[in-house]
């Protein structure tokens, strides 16, 4: 699935999260899941919850090869 700043300006009015796709996207459109991955990635967890929240879950699987380590 893909998502652009427009989508999400149509789903939510959360600046946090609007501010914070803009700052990494501008305007051009991008796949969910690496959105997702980028914000957890950047340690905004709290981004990553709101996106799942306003655009929905997905069903994408992310594989990890070797031990995963959570930062905290």
């Amino acid at each position: 699935m893909k998502i652009n700043l427009e989508l999400l300006k149509s789903k939510t009015t959360n600046q946090t999260i609007l501010g914070w796709f803009e700052q990494k996207y501008q305007t051009q459109e991008t796949d969910y899941q690496a959105a997702l991955d980028a914000a957890v990635e950047a340690g905004k967890i709290g981004i990553a919850h709101g996106l799942l929240e306003v655009v929905g879950s997905t069903q994408d699987v992310l594989k990890i090869t070797g031990d995963l380590v959570i930062k905290t």
